[in-house]
């Protein structure tokens, strides 16, 4: 299992890169239920960005290669996880009401 610490410095290094809108935490750990094979799931949302969705995440695993976490990154602009968090039945919905808001850009 991955202990907070860790959390925050993959944290501070995602935001140091990104400059992000948010980060959510998702998935087993937010809603409560981590085991040792669990990953960390986190949502980047950024302002905007002309890149298409999965290249955007090359930087954060560039940046958080040493760092032996298991993880799955996701990073969407703003406007794409507003529109798509507005459906109930997807998973931005629920990162939207259930996920863990661990950076608010000020």
């Amino acid at each position: 299992m991955v202990d907070k610490d860790k959390i925050r410095i993959i944290v501070q290094k995602l935001v140091e890169v990104y400059q992000p809108q948010g980060i959510y935490l998702f998935g087993s750990y937010a809603w409560g239920a981590p085991d040792n094979d669990s990953d960390i799931d986190l949502l980047i949302i950024v302002r905007d960005s002309s890149e298409k969705p999965h290249k955007r995440i090359k930087p954060a695993y560039q940046v958080l290669r040493g760092i032996k976490v298991p993880k799955d990154i996701l990073v969407f602009t703003e406007a794409e996880f507003e529109k798509q968090a507005t459906e109930p039945s997807s998973l931005f919905y629920k990162i939207k009401r259930d996920g863990v808001k661990l950076f608010e850009a000020a």
